[in-house]
């Protein structure tokens, strides 16, 4: 097929037998509007953020021998026991070094890491980072990225298996996936299954609470088996995000939104029967068990960095076998600004863990300009659309494509027409189409084809 290149974003028009392709307005060359493009107010040294500092010495998953899922002897786990205790110590001490550091007021600590990332968060305002960077024993610091609500989807009415995988011989039986999301309605029919290979039970959860501190023991101290186990389907359920173990979002609050992390559990794990066995829905690993893994806070104001790295810490001393982020903030880069949350990935891919990641929402890589047409610069293409971290080399960026296409005979470009003739296809009598892959409006790509 040929390709008709150069028209970059053009607004279209119906006509008779054809499309009508209007021109637009000029865009200026890249350097003419640098300018324009820059932040239209600085950031706010007083603003309340979480940082996330890093500290010289590794992790446990660097430095001890430990089999995940608490699978290990009693020695191996009193290793990695000890090891975090010295890590918490260390912590300990630079928490102490900012306290006594005049220039430094107003410090809440609120998580410890010492699983994937040796640090620790802390909620202060943004002019104390410098100071941070320059305590002894600090590698790192950064502020915490936020990821907000995910955008309610229409589903499709009738739909019985989400993938063709769902009718396969693969069903997710004896393994676990964890959905880091918005909660779960842990009473929904789709979650009622028990797994015939249920890897996971409530004896397995209370050996792990017996060797390594989970940071769910940590928000929640004396929290217990009973209290983290819900059933053979979901073995373990706990809100990193208000730090409890209620991941319900319907008991919560009214926010329509938070029921996407059902809906995502659904789509991995969920299976439902009526009365007569007619399967009703299935996802795609019917058979898995559900590690529900709640990281947005109540208020639908979103989920930050410092609490999906609880949430995965703990995941990978369960020893899951996938974890599923279904977030992200569009337009993600291949390295993070600092290298930590890439290595975090990096060592839940070492441990055979697979991280799955949303590629995210966004149709363009013009959307949500600062033009506000969503239209592209031809001389500054930008071709980075898909979310971070989905595009961290260590996860698996997933994404679903719908593809609307018009086939005319022509368009036209001004007053001329503009045709494809095939002399083959003319030969044979077959008919000339022009196709057109439209959205919103807008013309993404021409291709003149025969069919």
């Amino acid at each position: 097929s040929m390709m008709l290149t150069g028209l970059g974003y053009v607004p279209v028009q119906a006509a008779s037998n054809g499309l009508t392709v209007t021109e637009t307005e000029p865009v200026l060359p890249f350097h003419e509007i640098a300018e324009k493009d820059q932040l239209a107010s600085a950031q706010n040294p007083d603003e309340i953020v979480e940082i996330i500092v890093e500290l010289e010495e590794a992790p446990i998953s660097e430095t001890c021998s430990y089999v995940l899922g608490g699978a290990g002897k009693a020695a191996a786990k009193q290793a990695v026991v000890n090891a975090q205790a010295g890590l918490r110590q260390d912590q300990s001490a630079v928490q102490r070094s900012l306290d006594r550091n005049q220039g430094v007021t107003g410090m809440e600590y609120t998580r410890s890491y010492t699983v994937l990332l040796n640090g620790f968060a802390v909620k202060t305002a943004r002019k104390n980072l410098d100071a941070i960077r320059n305590t002894p024993g600090v590698e790192k610091a950064y502020v915490a990225a936020s990821y907000q609500l995910p955008e309610e989807q229409e589903a499709k009415a009738g739909l019985k298996q989400v993938m063709a995988g769902a009718g396969s011989d693969y069903t997710g039986a004896g393994m676990t996936i964890a959905v880091l999301d918005t909660g779960l309605d842990i009473t929904h029919p789709a979650f009622a299954n028990s797994p015939d290979q249920a890897s996971f039970t409530q004896d397995y959860i209370r050996g792990i609470l017996q060797g390594a501190e989970l940071n769910a023991e940590a928000m929640v101290p004396g929290v217990g088996a009973a209290d983290l186990y819900v059933s053979s389907k979901i073995p373990f359920a706990f809100d990193y995000g208000m730090g409890d173990t209620n991941v319900a979002p319907a008991d919560k609050t009214e926010a329509n939104a938070l029921e996407h992390g059902t809906h995502v559990a659904g789509i991995a794990t969920g299976y439902d029967v009526n009365d007569e066995g007619e399967v009703l829905f299935s996802g795609v690993a019917p058979d898995a068990q559900l590690i529900a893994m709640k990281v947005f806070d109540d208020t639908g104001a979103g989920a930050t960095t410092a609490t999906i790295l609880a949430a995965l810490e703990d995941a990978y001393i369960l020893g899951v076998d996938a974890v599923n982020l279904s977030l992200g903030t569009r337009c993600g880069y291949t390295a993070d600004e600092d290298e930590s949350i890439n290595q975090v990935y990096e060592r839940l891919n070492d441990a055979g863990i697979m991280v799955i990641v949303a590629a995210g929402n966004d149709t363009s890589s013009s959307a949500y300009n600062t033009y506000g047409e969503n239209l592209p610069l031809t001389a500054d293409p930008d071709n980075s659309i898909v979310s971070a971290p989905s595009t961290y080399a260590s996860n698996l960026s997933v994404a679903s494509v719908d593809s609307d296409n018009a086939y005319i005979r022509y368009f036209l470009l001004g007053d001329e027409e503009v045709r494809f003739t095939d002399s083959q296809s003319t030969w044979l009598g077959l008919p000339d189409f022009v196709k057109l892959s439209v959205d919103s409006g807008y013309v993404q790509g021409l291709s003149l084809i025969h069919i």
